[in-house]
């Protein structure tokens, strides 16, 4: 008799890649940044109806990809650390005093 068997301990991972850049507004400066992540499978059931939960992005999803969408922000997360240790924050800053001051 041949019995069917689940291996819980095997999980598909995706691969997540995400380009980020800051310009100043006369595009002098440039600073770019790529990071990359991998995202657990979504356990969303086919015909189940997942509880909806609110994520750090206000946005609702099915409780099944929770997982994956919060790795995701966490990888926008980095990126956006990285900017920042790149400077971004200062080509910002700029950015906002030249809008500023041709107002």
């Amino acid at each position: 008799m041949l019995e069917e068997q689940c291996d819980p301990s095997f999980f598909f991972f995706f691969q997540l890649t995400i380009t980020g850049a800051v310009f100043s507004l006369d595009g002098t400066e440039c600073l770019k940044e790529t990071v990359s992540g991998t995202l657990p499978e979504p356990a969303v059931q086919g015909g189940s109806c997942p509880h909806a939960v609110l994520t750090q992005s206000s946005i609702y999803v099915p409780d099944g990809l929770r997982d994956s969408l919060v790795a995701a922000e966490k990888l926008g997360e980095k990126l956006a650390r990285a900017l920042i240790a790149k400077g971004a924050v200062e080509v910002l800053r700029k950015a906002r005093q030249e809008k500023d001051l041709a107002q």
